[in-house]
């Protein structure tokens, strides 16, 4: 008691008082709005306003036919992305194969030029017949179903940590606010983010 009353008698309903009608102003303002009810921010292509998350999702999402190897050991990536090619493409050649073909070193990885028409004269060289392609390919929904559509591949060479670094994409996500993701072999990329490396290379293997 504080000064003879019962200072906190009914603090439960009154607080719950205030937290329905602060929930309710919230709603109501979201709702007038078109923001999301839970967080109040805009809501993102393929959410709704009751969506819990909030991350825009992709309006078209194509998966690539590659298959996964597993492969362990440091600068390994081109003779690993070449091995992926071969198995995804019913071939019999092994890793150790494409170390020696490609004249792997521990420690240092694969030398090669770094000008994309050395790239695909060395896929080629490897077996694998390949289109140089350029970032409006990979941004077009249907060049990129059409590779799905004919079991091609795309492949891509690019700076990471300062070092060359290739994959063959898993996927491509593509959103309606003009974003386009590549799902890669140990991280997803954005394609804006990979355009802004120096020298990056996308081929189709065909």
């Amino acid at each position: 008691m504080i000064s003879g009353n019962k200072f906190f008698d009914g603090w439960a309903v009154n607080a719950g008082i205030g937290f329905a009608q602060g929930a309710n102003s919230g709603y109501q303002l979201s709702k007038k709005n078109g923001l999301n009810y839970w967080w109040g921010k805009k809501v993102m292509d393929g959410r709704t306003q009751w969506s819990f998350f909030t991350s825009e999702k992709p309006y078209f999402s194509s998966r690539l036919s590659i298959k996964s190897v597993s492969v362990t050991g440091k600068n390994v990536c081109i003779p690993e992305t070449l091995f992926e090619l071969e198995k995804s493409k019913g071939g019999t050649r092994t890793l150790e194969d494409f170390k020696k073909s490609t004249n792997w070193k521990e420690d240092v990885g694969v030398v090669l030029n770094k000008d994309k028409e050395s790239y695909s004269n060395f896929i080629a060289k490897q077996g694998f017949e390949n289109e140089v392609l350029n970032v409006d390919d990979i941004g077009n929904v249907a060049f990129v179903q059409s590779v799905t559509d004919n079991n091609q591949n795309i492949t891509i060479v690019y700076e990471r940590d300062g070092i060359r670094h290739a994959i063959n994409a898993r996927g491509v996500d593509f959103y309606r606010s003009g974003k386009t993701k590549i799902l890669g072999r140990e991280e997803n990329l954005w394609l804006k983010d990979l355009n802004s490396r120096e020298r990056t290379y996308y081929f189709l293997i065909k």
